[in-house]
């Protein structure tokens, strides 16, 4: 049984079974990486786009589940025109980030990789002890956002999740 259960699986699939003992069992890869790009599916944000900042595949003390630290748009950029003007399309191009930690049965993660450097030092799970920290970190994340989205890089990000 264990070897027709083993043929019928694809050609990658084949490449990552673990004999151990007589137990035989399917080892996943891992693809919530930083830098993926996800969908909240509950909550406040619920619809909204993300990118993973950290992982946590086996979790944590406090938190003993898969979870990552998220980065993400609350507030997406309007339409910008070529007949409008330098200060009407800056305010427009305006995003509102949020920064959060979700377990992962509440993400859907995506095709898509966003390449964001965001600093380890400032955008971490320590922002969420002092409301300081975070709102230091949710200023550099919009900075970070508002820079790719005004070089016209992954467009797919910035654009409304519409179903």
């Amino acid at each position: 049984l264990a070897c027709h259960i083993f043929l019928s699986l694809p050609f990658e699939a084949k490449r990552r079974v673990v004999f151990s003992g007589l137990k035989n069992r399917i080892v996943m890869g891992k693809f919530l990486k930083s830098g993926k790009a996800v969908i909240v599916l509950s909550g406040r944000y619920a619809g909204r786009k993300a990118v993973i900042v950290k992982n946590h595949d086996d979790g944590t003390g406090d938190r003993q589940y898969g979870h990552a630290l998220v980065a993400g748009i609350s507030r997406y950029p309007l339409k910008v025109t070529r007949r409008m003007g330098k200060k009407r399309s800056n305010k427009r191009s305006k995003i509102k980030p949020f920064v959060k930690v979700y377990n992962y049965n509440h993400l859907m993660p995506t095709r898509y990789s966003v390449d964001m450097s965001f600093d380890k030092q400032v955008v971490n799970k320590d922002i969420f002890r002092d409301p300081a920290l975070k709102k230091k970190a949710i200023r550099d994340v919009k900075s970070n956002f508002e820079d790719k989205y005004k070089l016209g890089k992954n467009k797919w990000f910035f654009q409304k999740l519409r179903f």
